[in-house]
């Protein structure tokens, strides 16, 4: 998920609010890491 890295914010918002946002989030940090 390399764009994550190029657009996280957009990619954030995208994905919402609930579980799958928190998978998200946790999947963006993971790859910013």
């Amino acid at each position: 998920m390399l764009w994550t890295r190029a657009t996280p914010a957009a990619g954030t918002a995208a994905a919402g609010t609930g579980p799958v946002s928190v998978a998200w989030e946790l999947a963006a940090d993971a790859d910013f890491r």
